[in-house]
């Protein structure tokens, strides 16, 4: 209920209902403080994701331009047909119901069931709908790179297609 009903005898009882059920809903418990990687952790403490500006716009656009419009000469990982799409599988131990504070899963049945057994229940978010499958490999990596391959269940850190290709890495990582 976003802003409750106005205190009316018709509305009290409505109002009993959903004061009971928030009150039997399991809080969920704060979890270690993980750590992130810097551009990730910049975002969490100073809010926005910096994708408005021209600079997130450009990449957007440069990450996605030879998945667009595929070139049918060259053999595509799972081929070119727009059926792909990401997911994070948010956990809420650790969201604490923020959802820039989430967890991807890897190894997802059995976190699942450890927090449906908990009490909780699993936000999904798909994002990214109906792209190519290197281009959602490639968002994958990004998102897996983002957040950090030690905060998530992963057990890789994803493939990367096209311009987002990365370059060999400095020595001493990011």
């Amino acid at each position: 209920m976003s802003s409750p009903p106005p205190l009316l005898p018709s509305t009290i009882t409505t109002l009993r209902r959903h004061l009971v059920k928030l009150t039997l809903q399991p809080q969920p418990q704060p979890q270690p403080s993980r750590t992130y990687p810097k551009e990730l952790r910049r975002v969490l403490e100073e809010g926005g994701w910096g994708l408005g500006d021209e600079r997130g716009v450009r990449l957007e656009r440069d990450m996605c331009a030879p998945f667009t419009h595929p070139d049918p000469g060259r053999v595509w990982r799972g081929g070119t047909v727009k059926s792909s799409f990401n997911y994070l599988l948010l956990d809420p131990r650790i969201s604490m119901d923020l959802p820039l504070r989430c967890v991807v899963c890897g190894d997802k049945e059995s976190l699942v069931r450890a927090i449906w057994s908990a009490g909780y229940g699993v936000v999904s978010l798909h994002v990214f709908h109906n792209t190519i499958p290197v281009e959602a490999y490639t968002r994958e990596a990004a998102i897996i790179e983002s957040i950090g391959v030690d905060n998530l269940t992963n057990s890789n850190h994803g493939t990367y297609y096209g311009p987002a290709t990365p370059g060999p890495m400095p020595v001493g990582g990011h």
